[in-house]
């Protein structure tokens, strides 16, 4: 595939579409059942898409923004986080929410633009998703900083588009 006649480009694969390893140099270090929960993960985040935008188009569902083909970048990238950790995500990043502790029933309260929708429990480390594209953006400045200024061993990750952006501070 190429950008253009000057610039070929590869995409980075660790899997055949047969499933086979095809760089074994990539393979992540997961035990194979952390390998099974990240499946089930997506799997799970693929079936409550699909019922959540036809529960949309019946009317039954106020906003919803649909995350099918972004499961792996969204679910990877909080599976490397700890319950400690700080997310700011963007209106299509709820499944990240959910996994990090948000109730599943909130975050369909959330979408129904219910007052306990944005009500995000005490021990879950998040802010309400953002709907304005990288609104998050500052606030994950704020809470990054804060975070070092604490000399806690925390990372804060702001979603927004079609991946992510980290902001570790050590």
């Amino acid at each position: 595939m190429l950008l253009d006649e000057r610039t070929p480009y590869e995409p980075v694969r660790i899997l055949a579409e047969d499933g086979t390893v095809v760089n074994p140099d990539l393979m992540p270090d997961l035990s194979d059942d952390q390998l099974r929960e990240l499946m089930r993960r997506m799997v799970f985040t693929r079936m409550w898409d699909q019922r959540a935008i036809a529960l949309n188009r019946q009317g039954r569902l106020g906003f919803y923004a649909p995350v099918a083909g972004q499961e792996a970048s969204m679910l990877g990238s909080h599976y490397a986080l700890n319950k400690d950790d700080f997310l700011l995500p963007s209106y299509r990043d709820i499944p990240q929410l959910v996994f990090h502790g948000l109730p599943l029933y909130q975050a369909f309260l959330y979408s129904r633009g219910h007052i306990h929708g944005g009500q995000i429990p005490r021990d879950v480390h998040a802010l309400m998703p953002q709907i304005i594209i990288a609104a998050q953006c500052t606030q994950l400045a704020g809470v990054a900083l804060g975070i070092k200024l604490r000399g806690e061993r925390r990372v804060a990750i702001a979603y927004f588009g079609e991946g992510h952006v980290p902001g570790r501070f050590l």
